[in-house]
């Protein structure tokens, strides 16, 4: 029996990127192009930049207090600063101040209809809000306007995982994959996406990719384990576990599988007590590890000592 460790935190893998989105001074600024808007002076427009700049270096070190107030009057200068709004945003949304957010990221896309980071953020706002409807909505709507935003394709990759909708799943992180073609965690995703769908042989090849990419992390060895250990290569799965728990020795589902691999098809009573007892070690509460921790004891006094 594999035990699979699956996260399901569709609200709260968001809130790291929400504050690092567009927060940071430099590059090209957005602000509106209506006819109507009126010439602001020279000397104006300097002290709104100067403010963005202040404001955005200030939010990016989490000084959100100081970011605010110079963000605030970036906006007061400038009201039509699409990427002061928006930056403003994510220092209400890094407080925890969702209504103020989300009245920044619409007055931002109010000011511009095709500025895909207020949609993006506006997205994962709402996703952190538990508003999966809107979220997705918007996240959707960032795409639309630019195909190629990384961080859209990935979340909604994840939220469409979530959803057994694997297919579109694979889809966004295959154009990841092209897109960011040496980012480890890309191609992890991807991996455990061809898994579930049952593509054992395309879930294999991601993994060794990420892998190879990123050798230090335990977890695509882990999941490799899985993925070999469903596909019969025992031996294989085997020498992956042990890796992964080389790299990270309180995986507890890595124990449990080696106890399991142990105990069901190698018989070998004395390994799988061995992972049990480990698993243990991690969740003394796991009524599974004791369970099989005790058949296995059973089993070895019932075969003298076991094996």
């Amino acid at each position: 029996m594999m035990r699979v460790k699956q996260k399901r935190l569709l609200a709260v893998i968001f809130i790291f990127s929400i504050f690092l989105t567009g927060c940071f001074p430099g590059g090209k600024k957005t602000r509106t192009q209506s006819p109507n808007r009126v010439e602001m002076k020279p000397e104006f427009r300097r002290d709104a930049e100067s403010h963005y700049k202040l404001g955005s270096v200030a939010g990016y070190n989490g000084r959100y207090e100081l970011a605010e107030n110079h963000l605030k009057r970036a906006v007061e200068l400038d009201p039509s600063y699409v990427d002061a709004y928006n930056n403003l945003g994510l220092v209400y949304a890094a407080q925890n101040k969702f209504r103020e957010a989300e009245v920044c990221f619409k007055r931002a896309i109010n000011l511009n209809s095709l500025f895909d980071e207020g949609y993006y953020n506006l997205g994962i706002l709402y996703m952190n809000q538990n508003r999966q409807e809107e979220g997705l909505e918007n996240l959707l709507k960032t795409l639309e306007i630019n195909p190629d935003h990384a961080r859209a394709l990935f979340d909604v990759g994840r939220i469409t995982e979530a959803q057994g909708k694997l297919g579109d799943a694979i889809q966004n992180y295959l154009r990841l994959t092209e897109l960011q073609p040496d980012n480890p965690v890309i191609f992890y995703r991807l991996g455990w996406a061809y898994f579930q769908r049952g593509l054992i042989e395309a879930s294999f090849e991601a993994f060794t990719k990420s892998i190879e990419l990123d050798p230090d992390n335990y977890e695509p060895y882990y999941k490799m384990g899985v993925v070999l250990q469903n596909a019969g290569r025992i031996d294989d799965s085997i020498k992956m576990y042990k890796k992964s728990l080389e790299l990270f020795d309180k995986n507890f589902d890595a124990y449990m599988n080696l106890g399991d691999i142990y105990f069901y098809e190698r018989m070998n009573f004395r390994e799988a007590m061995f992972n049990y007892r480990k698993a243990l070690e991690i969740n003394l509460n796991s009524k599974v590890a004791f369970q099989m921790f005790e058949e296995t004891l059973n089993k070895m006094q019932t075969n003298d000592g076991g094996r």
